[in-house]
């Protein structure tokens, strides 16, 4: 379309213009000129004359002769006028004139239309013609060029594939050749290398010390493209590192970096791996990261090693804790990494190195763990070396702080250990022997019993009661040449301790156990009040009723002034009930009761405590526990500070006297139940057993044969005169027996064995100093101010000096009340004419107080 636009109208323009001006001006000239070409033909002759330059002449001469037709021809026109002669000379030029105007306005017509219809025809049909013929030749073009295109770029993919894959397939069948060949040849020549690698070694195996070692020519440092393991790399490696360690170590570092390097692997396993395998002690364990050979090596044993370090470097840390508790907490926490190593790590891995360390993790668990529960006390009591230190033991124990289970034994040796220190806290040497044995005895009891038991704790603490009671046998063997050196008088009397059951010098009570054997056969089953003053021998009661009890009467022994109201909520104090029942039936009887732990108390304590007590039943058979709580008034406190619950300790108590009828309970102490209200709430019908003073028969068999060989003899005024002075209280008796003999052996051995009155009033003075504790507490403790005031104005009377009751309340009015717990307290007795001390020591440590 815009060639046609521009074609047509410049043929338009062009044409017309040009049309215009040319056909004007040629028209006017050659209308002019040749318009004048005539054609003559005369009427008389025939003959056309064609007019011409040279007989022009000749024609004007014969116009006026000749009848002229004036001819102008133009195309295919033709015009003929008939002339005169006189015409024949101005009628060409106005025909001329005239025709040359027709024909050019002719021509101006002619050629505009002409021109505009020729050239917008012509522009039309040249344009669309031209237009599409060249853009249908140049589409083609284009269309074929494309099409030439298209198969060169066929020619070129076929060309780049067949070349390509032919060129593949070339690199493939050399990278197979090769591939081949890489493999081929370590296979072919291994057998060549092992023979080569194995010379190797037997050379490096004699024994050199100059020479260098032949390890730089094994193949291994040569041939980096043999993959099969050379067999025997590692061991030669070893002896290597054994001879130079650096040469082991470059090595090392080299193969970790090539096909070999499970070699490197193997030799860092056998270096270290036998070094962690050795440690059977928590001490080995934290040594044992300065033995390692550590080699930075790209490996998965590396970082296993390391881990191995700082556990052991943990270790160490903890042994070096200054005290127990600390190392018992540092050790637990190693303990729960090993844990996590074991469980986490290497037992779920598949790595083929987890096989060989699992072991050596479970092995080390388990010795800390052991350590833990019981080892760091083992070590407290391995570190005892005379008995001194085993008195002492006792009070570096963890015992019950981590629920071990090795607390019985743990407590076992305890018991050993406080037994020791009050045996050394004995005033006499005879004492401190007599408890010693005891102790020994109990020690050898506990070896056979850890040498027949399969326990694993047994291996570790068999040694401690061997080297415990080589002590104690020692010491008292030691003590004994001693005394008979010095010809000294044993002392066998025990002051400020209970009397146990292994010891000699109880004496008496068997009215009391006739009495209690009575009222536990009762089928009403009342509880029982052990009720006297202190240091009557109520503890030491209790320890053997054994001894006066028959033997279908199990004593289950609580002290409630030790752990038991100490403890710090109700499993706890439940948990301490049963260890001391426990503990006290295999002493008396020998009798094994189910144990129970501490964690089955956490949930629902009195529950399972009843649960457990069902238990204890069923291995009492047909015998009676006497269940017997010593110093009640301790856990009344306890209650009282609210530190356990009134109503579920005291309704305790109460269900077990009424629904467990292999139970018996007995409380003593020192205070009657009517004293405390809410345990007369609780317990009803309690029946009061009183212990007091010895019988007299039984006082003398105190003083004059407390043991079997006693070499002391008494005259018979110097009994009389210790039983006047105690009143056959059972300490004061012992507490001047013990003065009256350490006495006698300070004097001349001819004399020494022969007490007389004079040696009693003599140690009666020092039995007062030694006592203090006994007369401050009934001071402090069992009286107010009144009553204090009121002893203080008895004592000052004298001797055996009695007051009346006037008297006494004319100084104090108002005072009865006092007055009478005094004779509660069994301090001072009424007599027909007044009131007087019962016991003349206690009169004289009020007099000088």
């Amino acid at each position: 379309m815009g060639g046609v636009a521009s074609n047509f109208m410049g043929g338009v323009a062009s044409n017309f213009m040009g049309g215009v001006a040319s056909h004007w001006a040629w028209g006017v000239a050659s209308d002019f000129f040749w318009g004048l070409v005539p054609d003559v033909r005369s009427e008389q002759c025939p003959v056309m004359f064609e007019w011409k330059k040279e007989n022009l002449r000749w024609w004007l001469g014969t116009l006026s002769q000749c009848r002229v037709i004036w001819e102008w021809k133009r195309w295919d026109w033709s015009w003929s006028i008939p002339v005169d002669g006189r015409m024949l000379v101005w009628l060409p030029v106005v025909c001329s004139a005239v025709w040359g105007t027709i024909r050019y306005l002719w021509g101006v017509v002619r050629n505009v239309v002409w021109g505009v219809v020729r050239n917008v025809v012509w522009g039309v049909v040249r344009n669309v013609v031209w237009g599409v013929v060249r853009n249908v030749v140049w589409g083609v073009v284009v269309v074929v060029w494309g099409v030439v295109v298209v198969v060169w770029g066929v020619v070129v993919v076929v060309w780049g594939v067949v070349r390509n894959v032919v060129w593949g397939v070339v690199v493939v069948v050399m990278g197979v050749g090769l591939v081949v060949i890489a493999l081929c040849l370590p296979v072919a020549l291994y057998p060549f290398l092992t023979g080569w690698n194995i010379l190797l070694y037997q050379l490096d195996k004699q024994p050199t010390a100059t020479k260098p070692s032949f390890l730089r020519r094994h193949s291994a440092f040569w041939y980096e493209w043999q993959g099969l393991p050379l067999q025997g790399l590692d061991q030669h490696i070893l002896l290597v590192m054994r001879r130079n360690p650096e040469e082991g170590q470059a090595a090392l570092k080299y193969l970790n970096t090539s096909r070999q390097r499970w070699a490197a692997q193997a030799v860092e396993i056998e270096l270290n791996a036998p070094k962690l395998e050795c440690c059977k002690d928590v001490a080995a364990i934290g040594n044992a990261y300065r033995n390692l050979v550590l080699v930075e090596l790209n490996s998965p044993v590396s970082p296993l090693l390391s881990r191995f370090s700082r556990i052991s470097e943990d270790v160490a840390a903890a042994l070096n804790q200054n005290s127990a508790y600390n190392q018992r907490l540092a050790l637990s926490t190693v303990a729960e990494r090993l844990n996590g190593l074991i469980f986490q790590e290497l037992t779920r891995s598949g790595d083929k190195y987890a096989v060989r360390f699992r072991p050596i993790a479970h092995s080390w668990y388990e010795i800390v763990t052991n350590e833990v529960q019981f080892g760091l006390d083992a070590r407290e009591l391995e570190r005892c070396t005379d008995v001194a230190a085993i008195g002492d033991a006792y009070r570096h124990l963890a015992l019950g702080e981590l629920n071990s289970p090795v607390d019985s034994l743990l407590s076992s040796f305890s018991r050993i250990s406080q037994d020791v220190a009050a045996a050394l806290n004995q005033n006499s040497a005879y004492n401190q022997r007599l408890a010693l044995t005891a102790v020994a005895e109990r020690l050898n009891g506990l070896s056979r019993e850890l040498t027949r038991s399969g326990d694993k704790y047994a291996v570790r603490f068999r040694p401690v009661a061997n080297s415990w009671y080589e002590i104690v046998t020692n010491y008292v063997q030691e003590q004994a040449k001693a005394v008979e050196l010095r010809q000294e008088i044993n002392n066998p009397y025990i002051i400020g301790v209970p009397l146990t059951e292994q010891q000699e010098i109880f004496t008496g009570r068997t009215d009391i156990g006739t009495r209690m054997e009575q009222l536990l056969l009762d089928r009403r089953r009342p509880p029982l009040l052990l009720y006297g003053q202190r240091r009557m021998g109520k503890t030491s009661l209790l320890n053997n009723l054994g001894r006066l009890l028959p033997s279908n009467i199990i004593p289950m022994f609580v002290d409630l002034q030790g752990p038991v109201s100490s403890a710090s909520d109700s499993a706890g104090f439940l948990y301490n009930i049963a260890r001391s029942m426990a503990d006290s039936a295999k002493r008396q009887s020998a009798l094994t009761v189910p144990s129970l732990k501490r964690e089955t108390l956490q949930d629902d304590p009195f529950t399972r405590f009843d649960e457990w007590l069902r238990e204890v039943e069923k291995a009492l058979q047909q015998n009676i526990a006497l269940l017997a709580f010593d110093e009640f008034e301790a856990l009344d406190n306890a209650i009282t500070k609210g530190r356990f619950d009134e109503e579920d300790v005291l309704g305790m108590l109460r269900h077990l006297i009424q629904h467990r009828p292999r139970f018996k309970v007995l409380l003593a102490g020192s205070h009657t139940i009517e004293e405390f209200q809410r345990w007369a709430s609780y317990l009803i019908n309690v029946q009061v057993v009183h212990i007091s003073y010895l019988k007299q028969p039984e006082a003398r068999q105190l003083i004059e044969q407390p043991v079997q060989d006693f070499t002391l003899r008494y005259e018979p005024n110097a009994v009389d005169r210790v039983l006047q002075l105690t009143r056959c209280h059972p300490f004061l008796i012992q507490l001047l027996c013990a003065e009256i003999i350490a006495l006698k052996n300070e004097q001349d051995p001819s004399i020494r064995r022969l007490a007389t009155l004079a040696d009693v009033e003599a140690a009666i003075p020092e039995a007062l100093s030694v006592g203090s504790f006994f007369f401050a507490d009934i001071q402090n403790n069992q009286v107010d101010a009144a009553g204090l005031a009121i002893l203080q104005f008895l004592a000052a009377r004298g001797e055996g000096a009695t007051v009346s009751r006037p008297t006494i309340l004319q100084h104090f009015p108002d005072k009865s009340d006092a007055l009478n717990l005094l004779l509660q307290r069994e301090l001072i007795e009424e007599v027909s004419e007044g009131y007087r001390f019962q016991v003349e020591l206690i009169r004289r440590w009020f007099a000088s107080s």
